[in-house]
């Protein structure tokens, strides 16, 4: 693996403590967290790479808890089965009220600690995903047509 979360588990498969656990582990992002039954008001993720991405997945029996970006106006779905790639450290974020029999989110990211641990000072693999102006337009149009 030549990306910067390769990288970083390679260099975990190395450490004596972690590395003989880390054959249960199929996810390419170090880290994740489970959420239960949360709401998450606006907030920028500060650990987060600067052009990394948060990966968010949400499950379980609920309508509403729209996903929306504060600053940028865009609020979309986020239901059962969605996933959402944001900027956490970039975008203001956050997921409004839901209604229904339980909700969860599993949202994978990666800390810039561990990235300077692994010796990758410049996080240039992140920043050179880019999305257009055009894309997040066509997010809010497709948002706004419900």
């Amino acid at each position: 693996m030549k990306t910067v979360l390769g990288q970083v588990l390679n260099k975990l498969k190395l450490d004596p403590t972690i590395g003989p656990h880390l054959h249960h582990w199929e996810a390419l992002y170090p880290t994740f967290a489970f959420l239960c039954n949360k709401t998450s008001s606006a907030h920028k993720d500060s650990t987060s790479p600067l052009g990394g991405y948060d990966v968010l997945l949400a499950a379980g029996d609920f309508t509403g808890g729209n996903f929306y970006l504060k600053d940028l106006g865009i609020e979309v779905p986020y239901l059962p089965g969605d996933i959402i790639f944001v900027r956490g450290r970039v975008l203001n974020h956050g997921t409004r009220q839901w209604f229904g029999v339980g909700r969860s989110s599993l949202v994978y990211f990666v800390q810039e600690g561990v990235i300077r641990w692994v010796g990758e000072p410049d996080i240039e693999d992140f920043a050179s995903i880019h999305i257009s102006s055009e894309e997040i337009v066509g997010a809010q149009e497709m948002s706004n047509r419900g």
